[in-house]
């Protein structure tokens, strides 16, 4: 049976300051260059959707926490563990130094206390705190500004809090992501300004900082091989940032490890540092820049493959089987779906390329599947993004990812009753052998029906990429038809298309007899309507007045989707009319074809100039030697 913890790591791992610099670095060299190339154009009514599938979380380098925890679970030493992860490693040790952990910045007061007096030291004053005042922090004309209780302290210089018997505790909220006032931590808070505010910097013994790390970083119900992995990584990457420039050395949050002080603090993870107290892995002799995160997919990565710096030694991709214990070794929402106007909107100006976004074709992979280089394709070009950069702007946990693009076009959007239309779009990348495309269709709100789209319906084609390489697509071609008004889209396998709809219209032919009448002579208009589910529908016949549509006469469809109507001209001239069907029963309104009728003068009297339907033909009037024309089909 698979045991799965009570509650997964926090996701990401250790970065640092200096793998943050290195990232900034590496996108700055391979991504955001525009690379123009010939690509497909985009119909105006076409649309796509992106079907994104993936596995892992974190950055990929490194050690796997949940790789570390399957390892532990099968029997292995955290010695074990950590050589499998950094390959070529030794092991060392690293005295207790101090470090400094940046809590929080930017504040315009800090407030600490404590269950036991304590000191506040400013320079060369200094007071003691009763147990239970809140010593309270400003900066104000220059100075540092203490007060707590009735008394006060200015300073030059930074204020520093030193413990008695108990811990401090620190009023304000620290960057580490989780609820996090009033949260109590091992040794000093010093208060110091920084840019525009002030910041409050922890100052502790590595070894008590990693009691508050480890079980910030994994479960503290996890083995405890695998809690002591984790404890020994922690303190590399710590040590490796000893006596760093500037006013502190690491922060409290996934910049370098998540950390959250005293409180969260367990039996079996401070078991686990005392356990290894001081054990560092080494490399050439000094500790290494360890970094973990959660969930691998099944392989690490190598660190140049995910921020693009020179090669590491000990940071290669090697294979983790016991990944599968994370509940994200596959993402459990595959495939995320977005449109392509949500991903170009999340790319950006900066990252998106020009014209339409059709798709995001992954042309390099590092030693695991994720992505090192894609490009981004539109109508207008391409452009190459790092992997990195895409996890990053489209939200996504790992650059261990793949994207299927489906379009769609529906044309028009509308079609006469029984007409047949094409739908096309294409699929990026092409159509693998064995793999099949599926047209899914839905008249009005009913179920939805699939159909297997035959193979000769499919064509290959391809966009032109840099560097002589090719984005390889399948283009479809379906006729459809439909007597309502209907929803379709494409599907391979679990990734599907945008959903397009085709309006129907009615088809429709309209008549007039005679189209060359004498003034007073009655004109006859039929109507055939179809399809003869609108029977009982009301119908307008409509004639052109001053450049407006106006009604001339109404009626009712019979049940064979006729309806006949009379109008006498009572002056000379051109007249045009159309039949207007509105929309019924899940069609489209829509419009005949125009009859024009020319009416000559008349000797005679003239009957009533308004029209009056009937629902049978009138008396045959006399024939006009020329044949009436038919309007054959109603226009959107």
């Amino acid at each position: 049976m698979t045991e799965t913890p009570p509650h997964p790591p926090r996701f990401g791992g250790a970065r640092g300051r200096m793998a943050g610099a290195a990232a900034c670095a590496a996108l700055a060299a391979c991504i955001g260059v525009a690379l123009l190339a010939s690509a497909a154009p985009a119909k105006a009514a076409e649309s796509t959707m992106f079907n994104i599938s993936g596995r892992g979380w974190g950055h990929g380098i490194g050690m796997c926490q949940w790789g570390a925890y399957g390892y532990a679970k099968h029997g292995w030493t955290y010695r074990q563990i950590l050589s499998h992860y950094y390959t070529g490693i030794a092991y060392g040790s690293v005295p207790n130094r101090q470090v400094r952990v940046l809590l929080n910045e930017g504040q315009p007061s800090v407030r600490v206390s404590s269950a036991a007096p304590f000191k506040a030291v400013g320079g060369a004053g200094t007071i003691t705190v009763p147990a239970g005042t809140t010593a309270v922090v400003t900066w104000s004309a220059g100075s540092y500004a203490l007060s707590a209780g009735s008394q006060s302290l200015t300073s030059a210089a930074p204020i520093l809090f030193a413990p008695g018997h108990a811990r401090l505790m620190l009023g304000n909220r620290n960057m580490s992501g989780l609820p996090s006032v009033n949260m109590h931590y091992r040794g000093q808070l010093r208060i110091v300004r920084l840019n525009s505010g002030l910041s409050t910097i922890n100052v502790i013994r590595v070894e008590d900082y990693l009691r508050g790390v480890v079980p910030r970083e994994v479960s503290s119900s996890w083995p405890v091989e695998a809690l002591k992995a984790q404890a020994v990584a922690a303190r590399s990457y710590a040590a490796i940032h000893f006596g760093s420039d500037g006013a502190y050395d690491l922060y409290c949050d996934t910049r370098s490890q998540a950390y959250n002080g005293a409180d969260g603090e367990a039996a079996s993870t401070n078991a686990a540092v005392a356990a290894t107290r001081g054990v560092v892995p080494i490399y050439a002799g000094k500790p290494i820049a360890a970094f973990f995160f959660s969930t691998s997919g099944g392989h690490t990565e190598s660190i140049e493959n995910v921020w693009g710096t020179s090669p590491v030694p000990y940071l290669k991709g090697v294979d983790d089987p016991y990944d599968t214990y994370s509940p994200y070794h596959i993402w459990p929402d595959n495939p995320i779906r977005k449109t392509g106007a949500a991903v170009a909107a999340a790319l950006g100006s900066s990252y998106a390329p020009g014209g339409t976004l059709q798709t995001i074709y992954v042309v390099r992979t590092g030693v695991s599947p994720r992505v090192v280089i894609a490009d981004a394709v539109g109508s207008g070009g391409v452009k190459a993004l790092s992997g990195a950069t895409l996890r990053v702007r489209l939200g996504l946990r790992d650059t261990w990812f793949t994207v299927r693009t489906l379009s769609i076009d529906a044309g028009t959007g509308a079609a006469a009753s029984g007409q047949s239309v094409p739908l096309t779009g294409r699929i990026f990348p092409a159509l693998a052998a064995g793999e099949s495309l599926t047209l899914h269709s839905q008249v009005g709100g009913g179920a939805w029906h699939t159909t297997a789209v035959p193979p000769g319906n499919i064509t290959a084609g391809s966009v032109r990429l840099p560097g002589g390489k090719a984005a390889k697509y399948s283009a479809y071609t379906i006729g459809v038809s439909s007597a309502a008004r209907t929803s379709y889209y494409v599907s391979v396998g679990t990734d599907q298309s945008p959903h397009a709809t085709m309006g129907t219209w009615p088809s429709a032919a309209l008549q007039a007899a005679p189209i060359a009448p004498a003034v007073g002579e009655p004109v006859t208009f039929t109507a055939t309507v179809q399809p003869q589910s609108l029977a009982g529908t009301t119908v307008t016949l409509q004639t052109l007045t001053n450049g407006t549509w106006t009604t001339a006469v109404q009626g009712t469809l019979s049940a064979g989707g006729t309806c006949t109507f009379q109008w006498t001209a009572t002056a000379a001239g051109t007249f045009s009319f159309r039949l207007l069907v509105p929309a019924a029963k899940g069609l489209s309104a829509g419009t005949s074809a125009t009859v024009t009728l020319t009416v000559g003068g008349s000797p005679g009297p003239s009957p009533s100039p308004s029209p009056s339907p009937s629902q049978s033909p009138s008396p045959t009037p006399t024939p006009s030697p020329s044949t009436p024309t038919p309007s054959p089909s109603l226009r959107k």
